[in-house]
């Protein structure tokens, strides 16, 4: 029986795409289920608002999976971000990195 792999789930930044970052994170699927988002900010339920509030909603309602916590990792915007969604709702992380 194999294990499974902890999801780490990977926020862009500002004007840079999730897929942008694919052979960046290429090496972390030997130990993670890598789920990049590719879009943030665009969804019309949440626009952009002052200190990201919205988008923080939108990372935790829409980019997050429910089903457990993960490793949230995030670049410059999306790595504050992922701060910001694991100190309203820190049960579902199982950790952060946060690159700028």
């Amino acid at each position: 029986m194999t294990a499974s792999r902890p999801p780490l789930v990977f926020a862009h930044a500002n004007g840079f795409p999730g897929s942008s970052y694919r052979s960046l994170l290429a090496p972390l699927a030997e130990h993670f289920d890598v789920q990049l988002i590719d879009r943030v900010g665009h969804h019309p339920q949440y626009p952009v608002n002052r200190n990201w509030a919205n988008l923080v909603d939108e990372l935790l309602h829409h980019h997050l999976p429910q089903s457990g916590p993960v490793l949230g990792v995030g670049h410059s915007l999306g790595g504050t971000l992922m701060m910001m969604a694991a100190l309203r709702e820190p049960q579902r992380f199982l950790g952060l990195v946060i690159l700028d």
